[in-house]
């Protein structure tokens, strides 16, 4: 660079330093003459807002209280005086507790279940062992008022012979029966009993001794039981036609001889 060129660069350089002197100055004169302007402004009172609060505890002046002045007043009137508490351990329930025990005692005891004594139960799944005869609920019934005719029994036929009647009059009281409830007298022990029952609105005795299929044991079904020997109806005629139409099976055929040897086989 020649020499007229650097003269120039350094001119300008100096031009702006002493530009930059001139303004920062400037600036310092200008913030201490604000300054000084606010020093000198009137300061206004402080708010309300921001006074002192008042202590919370107030003073004030201390009563002295003279003897005799403090306390309730005393009431004049006569004082009547109760009698003594129950020393302790003693509470006052216990004359009550013994007075109830003397009336739980004064009263009459209460009577024992009678176990034989009888109500209507009903009883599940019923099971016929013999026309009149029950297995029930854990009660083996007999019905009240019938002959029952045993399952091994056999009767005579009209013409000669024997057929198993007993067994024919278990099958058809199974028949009528067909597992329905029984509703009887029985008491709640449980085992043999000779009650009367009923199956709805149905008398099962009543249908036994009208059709022939059991005997009378008393008054109470003899009409019955004397109009189906009338009839000969149940054991008292021949077996039911349903009988004599079951066929019979035929004996197993002996073995037959497989080695010539006219013998059976072991």
């Amino acid at each position: 660079m020649s020499n007229p060129g650097r003269i120039v660069v350094l001119g300008l350089c100096g031009l702006c330093l002493v530009l930059g002197l001139w303004l920062g100055g400037r600036s310092i004169i200008e913030a201490r003459n604000a300054g000084a302007a606010l020093s000198t402004e009137p300061q206004s009172p402080p708010s309300a807002s921001v006074q002192k609060k008042p202590s919370l505890v107030e003073h004030k002046a201390v009563r002295r209280i003279l003897r005799g002045e403090g306390g309730s007043a005393v009431v004049s009137s006569d004082l009547e005086r109760l009698p003594p508490r129950a020393p302790l351990g003693q509470s006052s329930v216990k004359p009550a507790m013994k007075q109830a025990a003397k009336d739980a005692e004064s009263k009459p005891a209460a009577t024992p279940v009678d176990p034989t004594e009888r109500k209507k139960t009903i009883l599940y799944q019923p099971v016929a062992e013999a026309a009149g005869v029950l297995d029930a609920s854990g009660y083996h019934i007999t019905l009240a008022g019938l002959d029952p005719v045993a399952r091994d029994e056999t009767c005579h036929r009209l013409d000669g012979g024997s057929w198993p009647c007993g067994l024919m009059a278990c099958t058809a009281f199974r028949a009528w029966l067909r597992g329905r409830a029984l509703t009887c007298d029985v008491p709640a022990t449980k085992g043999p009993v000779t009650v009367s029952c009923t199956v709805g609105d149905d008398d099962p005795a009543l249908w036994l001794a009208e059709n022939g299929w059991a005997g009378s044991d008393g008054a109470r079904y003899r009409e019955a039981v004397n109009k189906a020997k009338e009839e000969k109806k149940g054991i008292f005629g021949d077996p039911p036609k349903a009988y004599s139409s079951i066929p019979v099976l035929a004996s197993p055929p002996p073995p037959r001889d497989t080695d010539g040897s006219g013998e059976a086989p072991e």
